[in-house]
């Protein structure tokens, strides 16, 4: 199933699977309400604390509840937003196919050894914590 935003179709789903390059469409949840934004994952990195999967996002267009503070934020930031991943994925994300979707390919499999890296990180620190605390 593919998302249609105006004339622009995102044909292929991505659960859990952004790399940055991809041009996506997803919905954001603002109090019950929801805005469609599209942009392109110009980065992506997983915060130290926390493990956080976040994306930097050059936005190309932004639609619904408060448009106009994702339009702002982009301003204030050169054109990109910063999102957390976690808010990205819940109501649904779509992205453009790549011509080389087998480069796409290798950049998901790096990505997903940098998650497991960061999952790995955070957990050696909860038990750093919890062996101080003992």
């Amino acid at each position: 199933m593919s998302l249609k935003i105006g004339k622009t179709i995102y044909p292929i789903p991505a659960n859990r699977s952004l790399v940055t390059g991809d041009e996506i469409a997803y919905w954001e949840n603002v109090g019950g309400k929801f805005k469609v934004v599209e942009g392109e994952i110009v980065h992506d990195y997983y915060r130290e604390e926390g493990g956080n999967h976040v994306f930097k996002i050059l936005l190309i267009a932004c639609d619904g509840t408060n448009a106009g503070e994702v339009f702002d934020e982009a301003n204030e930031t050169g054109g990109i937003i910063t999102r957390i991943a976690k808010h990205v994925y819940p109501f649904g994300v779509h992205r453009m196919e790549w011509r080389d979707e087998n480069n796409r390919r290798q950049l998901e499999r790096e990505k997903n050894l940098r998650s497991k890296l960061a999952k790995d990180f955070v957990l050696m620190q909860m038990m750093r914590q919890t062996h101080r605390a003992a």
